[in-house]
């Protein structure tokens, strides 16, 4: 489907149909009072790039793209546009014949074509966070094991969201910042590269495939696992957050008291 072409994409999609409205709702648009529908939502590009961290000029594109294959219908004013999310109550209804939702972490497009309830395990971790979430939680997790506190910055996060582009998981991307913390916190020369620029740079799968400690990459992907656990879900799809970072702080410290 042209929502899947690539992560921008189904990033766009997705948020499409989560903000689109469920029920109707007045609002301004181009200095009118409208009932803006189900299935509808008034939104300009700056604001959907800004929640996506997808740039302007390609959200414009899909939008476009989107509705060239009547994917949505658009009307622009001089400050935002009405999107039209076309058949959205069919979507709806897919899901309702699913009779539940198997886990809050499933993609949009699953739920198109998939009225099977048992989904092949190895679909979940590919699928399990949004691209905004997988940005949030690998520069929260970096923080919480270094002691720093870098903002989620295009210049932080440029050389992350390549690695996601490239279908790096989060659990991956937990697994390199594990792997370098403990080989270079203690490191007086190396401890200054423990920054997203170095971590996430073009040497990720060397990373992600070398351990400090001497286990293989499946026993500390274990390791992350843990961490996972402490991803609580939220009252949407695919949104779910970091437990408080004194939680995490002290698995950190159980961990590295295992190491010693």
């Amino acid at each position: 489907p042209i929502v899947c072409k690539d992560a921008d994409h189904l990033a766009v999609w997705i948020y499409l149909l989560l903000n689109a409205n469920s029920f109707p709702k007045e609002e301004m648009f181009n200095n009118e009072r409208i009932i803006v529908k189900p299935g509808q939502m008034i939104r300009g590009r700056k604001m959907i790039s800004s929640k996506i961290m997808v740039q302007e000029s390609k959200v414009e594109r899909i939008l476009k793209l989107f509705k060239n294959e009547q994917q949505i219908e658009q009307v622009s004013s001089s400050k935002n546009r009405l999107i039209t999310v076309l058949n959205w109550s069919s979507y709806q209804k897919n899901e309702q014949r699913n009779g539940q939702q198997v886990n809050n972490e499933r993609t949009t497009s699953e739920q198109q074509v998939n009225t099977n309830k048992n989904n092949k395990k190895d679909k979940k971790d590919k699928n399990k966070d949004s691209f905004k979430d997988i940005v949030e939680k690998s520069i929260e997790y970096l923080n919480i094991q270094t002691g720093h506190n870098f903002k989620p910055t295009e210049a932080n996060t440029r050389h992350l969201m390549a690695r996601i582009n490239e279908g790096y998981t989060l659990k991956q991307i937990m697994t390199v910042i594990r792997n370098k913390t403990v080989e270079w916190e203690e490191d007086e020369k190396m401890k200054k590269f423990l920054r997203p620029e170095t971590l996430f740079g073009t040497k990720f799968d060397s990373y992600l495939n070398y351990d400090p400690g001497g286990r293989t990459t499946a026993e500390v992907m274990e390791m992350i696992n843990e961490n996972s656990m402490h991803l609580e879900n939220m009252t949407g799809p695919w949104e779910c957050h970091i437990l408080d970072s004194s939680k995490l702080q002290a698995n950190k410290n159980e961990r590295e008291n295992e190491i010693k």
